[in-house]
């Protein structure tokens, strides 16, 4: 099924341009690198690779953690940026954008990544 994990405010009338980020806070008892090689390090492993059967804190965060990642990517602001400006077609192309990230993340969890 599907994780509700969809930003769901609308970038519409942001002229300000793409989401000023800062950097991510390392948790305490959870050392996450704060550059992008930590999710690429991730990437290749799918639960059963892990052994891991269930959702725990620090599976959660690091899910949470890739996922911001994807989000804060140059092509994913560009492709934000770039959005129709009518609110149906806006609404549409902008959960197609975030669900085609959460469907390349969501499975290495154990999720599936439909739309249900």
């Amino acid at each position: 099924s599907f994780i509700g994990v969809l930003p769901m405010a609308s970038t519409r009338g942001c002229e300000d341009g793409p989401l000023k980020t800062q950097p991510a806070k390392t948790l305490p008892g959870e050392p996450f690198a704060q550059d992008d090689s930590w999710a690429s390090e991730r990437s290749g492993e799918t639960s059963a690779e892990t052994g891991d059967k269930e959702l725990t804190r620090s599976r959660a965060v690091a899910l949470q953690h890739e996922l911001l990642v994807m989000y804060r990517s140059p092509l994913f602001q560009k492709k934000l940026k770039n959005l129709p400006q009518d609110e149906e077609e806006h609404h549409t192309a902008f959960q197609k954008i975030v669900r085609g990230v959460q469907k390349e993340v969501l499975p290495k969890y154990g999720f599936e990544a439909t739309d249900k």
